[in-house]
């Protein structure tokens, strides 16, 4: 018997090469935005899918040139909330986290194909004063001569074994996985004790795989399409920091960005963006501070249907290397499948 997940796929591959398929599902949901969720881009094809490749990039955005329409988020949202008319068949790409990869790969696809996209750096990490917590988890484990590792953190048991890039991905995605659900102090206890035990010193400041667009390219795409959105200053999940962190989190790092940049920062990305990290707290203080919107994580990796999201709590999809997967979410059958939809 072929796995359900497997099963699944080979209906999708089907379905998106059979005549009229495609044109028929972006009819029928023409009047859906997509709104694409990207991190990181390399060179080549990524081993462990994380980065999606530039050749495959650029493939995604001429399709999206064939007969789709593009906006901003900021325009978008703009649009929404005066009331105006939106273009159908419309696509918003959004990429997180301000990565130097984004400047070097995607961005002069996007300039390429005339493209809109909005990009939420996060200011510190753009400064060189931090490093993102998940990639100071992949650089501890890929730079240690320990690469087989057991330990209990907090009634939690880990087994690691990174000798061979499979098992680093599983290593990765297991600390991963307890980071994303524990405590901003709890998970950075965690990273520090993992740091020790497998006897690696980070750097200060990110090496050049983990680093950050700087200023004068931040400048450079915002004079050329690209919108700047705030990703925080420090990346914490804001529903699991005190409300004067939350404060300055949302509202320092819009301060920052329009101080560094000319530009009017009016839209906002949650740190790690699942629904159940938001609270009311968190959302007012992003309405507060003036932003005109804001967006979640992946909300289709959930089973479970959202209900009354806003413009503050705006979902979107995200987008891998598989073109299938592209093709199936681009045409529309993300939410025919799911019988949902964005605001």
């Amino acid at each position: 018997m072929v796995p359900l997940m497997h099963f699944n796929y080979k209906i999708k591959r089907e379905l998106v090469k059979f005549p009229g398929f495609l044109t028929f599902t972006a009819v029928l949901t023409r009047s859906i935005p997509r709104i694409f969720l990207y991190h990181r881009f390399c060179d080549d094809q990524d081993e462990n899918g994380q980065r999606i490749d530039g050749e495959t990039f650029e493939w995604q955005l001429s399709q999206i040139k064939k007969g789709w329409n593009t906006l901003s988020l900021k325009e978008y949202i703009t649009a929404k909330k005066e009331g105006k008319k939106l273009p159908k068949k419309l696509v918003v790409i959004t990429v997180d986290d301000g990565y130097r990869d984004f400047y070097d790969i995607a961005y002069p696809r996007l300039k390429k194909f005339g493209l809109p996209a909005t990009l939420f750096p996060t200011v510190n990490f753009i400064d060189g004063k931090i490093w993102l917590w998940p990639d100071r988890i992949h650089f501890a484990l890929k730079k240690s001569e320990r690469k087989c590792l057991s330990f209990e953190y907090l009634g939690k048991n880990f087994y690691l074994d990174s000798s061979n890039p499979e098992g680093h991905q599983i290593a990765w995605q297991q600390l991963s996985d307890f980071c994303v659900d524990a405590s901003d102090t709890d998970k950075w206890s965690l990273i520090s004790m993992l740091e020790r035990k497998l006897k690696v010193d980070v750097p200060e400041s990110p090496t050049p795989e983990y680093t950050a667009a700087n200023w004068d390219q931040l400048k450079e795409m915002c004079q050329n399409g690209i919108e700047i959105g705030s990703h925080t200053l420090n990346h914490p999940i804001l529903s699991r920091i005190p409300e004067e962190d939350v404060i300055q989190e949302v509202l320092y790092s819009k301060r920052e960005l329009e101080r560094r940049l000319p530009v009017c920062v009016e839209t906002f990305c949650y740190p790690n963006g699942r629904l159940v990290d938001l609270n009311e707290t968190v959302v007012q203080a992003i309405e507060k501070a003036n932003y005109k919107g804001a967006v979640v994580g992946d909300v289709f990796k959930s089973k479970n249907r959202y209900k009354s999201l806003d413009r503050f709590r705006i979902p979107r999809m995200g987008i891998t290397e598989d073109k299938v997967d592209f093709l199936w979410k681009l045409c529309g059958m993300e939410f025919l499948c799911r019988l949902q939809r964005p605001i």
